[in-house]
């Protein structure tokens, strides 16, 4: 009875698992959506740069390309994510051994061992993210006075060691 109800309560375990399914195929959806804005915001900034009269600032054109490239980080953000939890809670469950699963082909640096792992992987992405949102700033705005060059030499050194300190392990 009790080697039952400890079976009936592990399939319970691996059934509940199956719930992820859902953030990974809407993770998909999301970064497929996501690349899509992407891709119609570079053919609007070709656009309107190829039909102006004169040409736009670089300042603005700069920052307008950056933010492009925030959306396909963005995507390839929900896309890591979502291979992060399919691995670790779908593909994982149904195997008893490592060398009996089968591995999906991708690089070295995408192989997700343990929710740490993947919650690094995300970090980094996201830092990426937030130094380009930092520096499509730092493009648009003006250095008129030495307090704001000082802000923006502040900024520059947080994000270094930003860095420095989640790459030192």
């Amino acid at each position: 009875m009790k080697e039952r109800l400890r079976n009936l309560i592990w399939q319970a375990f691996l059934g509940a698992r199956l719930i992820t399914l859902v953030s990974v195929i809407f993770s998909i959806i999301g970064a497929v959506f996501v690349y899509i804005i992407g891709a119609l915001y570079v053919i609007d900034i070709i656009s309107l740069t190829w039909n102006s009269k004169e040409m736009p600032s670089p300042k603005i054109l700069t920052a307008d390309l950056l933010i492009a490239i925030d959306l396909f980080l963005c995507g390839s953000l929900l896309l890591i994510f979502s291979y992060g939890t399919y691995d670790l809670f779908i593909q994982k469950t149904f195997t008893d051994s490592e060398k009996d699963m089968v591995i999906m082909s991708c690089p070295f640096w995408l192989r997700i061992r343990s929710v740490d792992d993947l919650k690094s992987l995300l970090l980094g992405y996201i830092l990426i993210m937030l130094s380009i949102t930092f520096l499509k700033q730092a493009v648009t705005i003006d250095y008129t006075s030495a307090v704001s060059l000082f802000l923006f030499a502040g900024g520059i050194f947080l994000i270094g060691l930003t860095y420095y300190l989640t790459h030192k392990r």
